[in-house]
């Protein structure tokens, strides 16, 4: 079995890696649809478009990195540190929303 990736990572290994991302990250975009979507209706003031913009972000994001483009090279571990990167940027930039963003 060849290696993939710059750690020499086997492949299949890696497109497992890559296959319980894409899942992770679907679970998770769903989780925070439903949490935002549940504190809308519970009448809890928050910053909708905001929030379901970085959403939408996460799962275009996905889209892409689940895309068949991406799907016929291969998933070295520079695009797996870029996803959990931008992943990781996206939850500091959110969490770091000045308090008169999310509350009046």
């Amino acid at each position: 079995m060849g290696t993939a990736g710059e750690l020499g990572i086997p492949a299949h290994s890696q497109e497992i890696t890559f296959t319980q991302l894409i899942r992770l990250r679907w679970l998770a975009i769903f989780g925070q649809a439903a949490a935002v979507a549940t504190a809308a209706i519970a009448g809890i003031d928050l910053p909708l478009g905001l929030l379901f913009t970085f959403i939408a972000l996460m799962a275009v994001s996905n889209l892409l990195v689940d895309s068949s483009k991406w799907s016929d090279q291969a998933r070295g571990t520079s695009q797996l540190a870029l996803v959990i990167v931008s992943d990781v940027g996206r939850v500091a930039f959110t969490i770091h929303l000045p308090p008169s963003t999310c509350y009046s």
